[in-house]
């Protein structure tokens, strides 16, 4: 503009007409990428839905959703404005003021899986996977899916993506034996037709809004929220998959209209307290329950040696020598001794017995019986929060 009319305008009066005369600018985003085949089996997709008439107050949508503890930093939103001698100070590099710009975040931040479904009815149960998903803890998931859709409506369509544990042989197997209706297929590359992913990406946004001290603290909040679910937005967001479907219909293509509705905050999400908040569904791959055995029989194990340790320690106390003593003093006494050496020795060959038969039981178990164990032993199912605020959890077994 100066070189062709002579004339100099800065920047900042340009910003200032464009703010007037166009809109806020919106700052570019990843999305997934559709290929030709992608939006092939998108169309497919449609077809099948439609033929078999198919809406989606019919379907109960599942997914996992990591949620990472102390999300990075925005750069966009997260701005502070300083005067002159905060700007010295923060390039100074000392005090609280360069700590709450320049936040320090871990390189591998700690984060919870989940796993959970949606209806038009509301939703199931949350259930926090304890180490990766695998084919194993996604059978104890397909287990607790089962008791949803009996709760929320047996009619209800199952789906799940294309994740690998979900398609191996023996996932699709307990699927076809115990849901009476499931979808054939979901195409790849398709989060944006389904509700459940909207709804992790609310729940996130709600959690940005906390700051959590560890891990436990944030499972406890994801729990609290997740239970409030508004059911009037589990109707808005399954109502705007029938809308997707209607976008994708011709071409395939990402169904980019957003249900923006379900970003307002009218809706009531409730903040009474009750006894249901509480960590009641968690799962395990092999691995965790391998270490989880381990670390049991380590512990029994230990306490078998401690109670042989103290069973060496009264047989020094019942000793000839002493028994001798006791019995030239006194027969009656003598007696009444040998009657406490009889109970102390059974007592203490009871307890080394239990021990040994749960150690040679718990090396016995495997895959689902170890589970079964755990599930009603270690399982965390008393922990709620009270009115009073969040509490200390773990989700860690001890």
């Amino acid at each position: 503009m100066q070189k062709k009319f002579n004339l100099y305008v800065s920047h900042v009066t340009i910003n200032n007409w464009l703010r007037k005369l166009l809109y806020k600018p919106i700052k570019a985003k990843k999305t997934f990428l559709l290929r030709e085949k992608d939006k092939n089996r998108r169309r497919k997709f449609y077809k099948m839905i439609k033929e078999k008439n198919i809406s989606g107050k019919e379907i109960f949508f599942t997914d996992e959703k990591k949620f990472v503890l102390n999300c990075p930093l925005n750069k966009q939103t997260n701005q502070i404005r300083l005067d002159k001698s905060g700007y010295a100070e923060y390039k100074s590099g000392e005090g609280k003021l360069f700590e709450k710009i320049a936040k320090p975040l871990p390189k591998f931040p700690k984060s919870v899986m989940v796993a959970g479904g949606v209806s038009f009815n509301g939703v199931g149960k949350l259930i926090f996977v304890t180490g990766t998903m695998t084919s194993f803890s996604y059978l104890q998931a397909l287990e607790m899916y089962k008791d949803d859709i009996n709760r929320l409506g047996k009619n209800l369509y199952f789906q799940q993506d294309n994740a690998p544990c979900h398609r191996g042989k023996k996932s699709l197997g307990f699927i076809k034996a115990n849901f009476s209706k499931s979808l054939e297929f979901w195409p790849p590359n398709s989060p944006d037709l389904s509700p459940i992913e909207e709804l992790w990406a609310i729940l996130v946004e709600k959690l940005n809004n906390y700051s959590f001290e560890d891990i436990d603290e944030m499972a406890k909040k994801l729990q609290w929220l997740w239970n409030r679910v508004p059911k009037s937005l589990c109707k808005n967001l399954i109502n705007s998959f029938d809308k997707k479907m209607e976008l994708i219909k011709e071409k395939g293509e990402r169904a980019n209209k957003r249900n923006h509705s379900s970003e307002k905050s009218n809706y009531s999400w409730k903040n009474n307290w009750n006894d249901n908040d509480k960590l009641e569904r968690i799962i395990y791959n092999k691995k965790i329950l391998e270490d989880m055995k381990e670390k049991k029989l380590r512990f029994l194990k230990r306490q078998l040696k401690e109670v042989k340790a103290a069973l060496t320690e009264e047989k020094k106390r019942y000793s000839t020598e002493n028994k001798k003593k006791i019995k030239d003093n006194s027969f009656e006494l003598y007696k009444f001794f040998l009657s406490e050496e009889k109970k102390m020795y059974s007592l203490y060959n009871l307890r080394i017995k239990q021990f040994e038969d749960e150690i040679k039981k718990l090396n016995e178990l495997k895959g689902k019986e170890l589970f079964d164990l755990f599930s009603e032993e270690e399982k965390i199912n008393n922990i709620k929060i009270d009115s009073k605020g969040l509490s200390s959890v773990s989700t860690n077994i001890s």
